[in-house]
This record gives C-alpha cells, structure tokens and sequence, in this order.
C-alpha cells in the first residue's frame, strides 16, 4: 500500500483527473453496511457502501480516479469486517474521492536541493504529481502509478520514498495484501 497519507493527486492546472467507471454484480444478501473494497492500482484500498436493499445480482458502478494500470475485481467487504479505517489490517479510505493538491507556483530553485532551475544552471523544473513540489530532475527520477492519471507519472524523491520506493524503481508501485472475498 501507498504509505502516503492521503489519497491525492497534483493535477495540472486547467486540467482534470480522470475517472473511470467500474462495475460490480452483488453476490449475495448486502446488510446495512456491508461495502465493496476497490484495490487501486497506485496503492490505496478504497471502499464504497452498497445500497442496503441490493438485491443478489443487482449491478453497482462507482467511479474512482483512473490509473496507469488495470484494477483487480472488485469485492465485497461485509460491515463487521471493517476494523477501524482498515480491512484485515490493511488501511482502508472510506471514499473514492481523490484530492487534488495545488501545484506549487513555479520556483526558482528545487524545493528539495535548493539547486537553481535555468538555462545556464541544467536543470529541468518539474512538478510531482502526487504533492505538486516544483523540483528538478534529479530529485524527480521515480515514475509510478498516480491516482486521476492513465500513465505512468513523475514523482519527487519524498513522494516515492513515502511509497516505498528507491531511485532507481519505476513503476513497481504495487498493493500489498490480497482482494478475498469476505463470506457472512
């Protein structure tokens, strides 16, 4: 899982996350609470409530920010099973809303190394798209899984530290734990 603490994104100004849509048939009887537990490809594990009159074989959408990488099945979480904010201890986020983060305003220098952006000094300005520090290049190495995003996104050495991971990983931001079904 993402050890970011929040379930957010850096989106370029003037433009949107993405969503998707994601469809999910009710297997059995749902009970005042029950969920569905969505394991989103950049690291989260998300749930979503399920009407309480949901009969079995009623189809259920939700729509969560989109990701660079296909979503695994969708399951049902039933009410007990959800331990506080966590399912069989893993953390789990109560909603499919992202937070969107504000792009920092464009800097001089590297708002990790202090190290000059321009011309002269050869150092490419970047924004992390999961905190939206404005950074260079070589403390923006790391590309992963961002949720609101369809590709691959680069990251500042904080953000992929928080997540796990080194320098040198791409894309190898992955869940932990297994998606099983949770029977009554």
């Amino acid at each position: 899982m993402a050890t970011s603490a929040e379930f957010q994104a850096a989106i370029k100004p003037g433009t949107k996350a993405e969503w998707t849509q994601l469809e999910y048939t009710v297997p059995e009887l749902v009970r005042s609470g029950d969920s569905v537990q969505i394991d989103h490809p950049c690291g989260y594990r998300l749930v979503s409530a399920l009407p309480h009159d949901a009969a079995v074989g009623t189809k259920i959408y939700v729509s969560v920010p989109a990701a660079s990488r296909p979503f695994p099945p969708l399951v049902a979480v039933k009410a007990e099973a959800i331990v506080g904010s966590t399912i069989g201890g893993i953390p789990a986020y109560s909603s499919t809303a992202l937070k969107v983060v504000e792009w920092k305003a464009d800097a001089e220098k590297c708002q990790l190394c202090s190290s000059t952006f321009g011309l002269f000094h050869l150092r490419k300005h970047h924004h992390c798209r999961e905190c939206g520090a404005s950074v260079c290049s070589n403390c923006s190495p790391t590309f992963k899984c961002v949720p609101g995003y369809t590709a691959e996104q680069r990251v500042c050495s904080g953000c992929a530290a928080a997540a796990g991971l080194g320098a040198e990983a791409s894309s190898s931001a992955t869940p932990v734990g297994s998606a099983t079904p949770l029977t009554a």
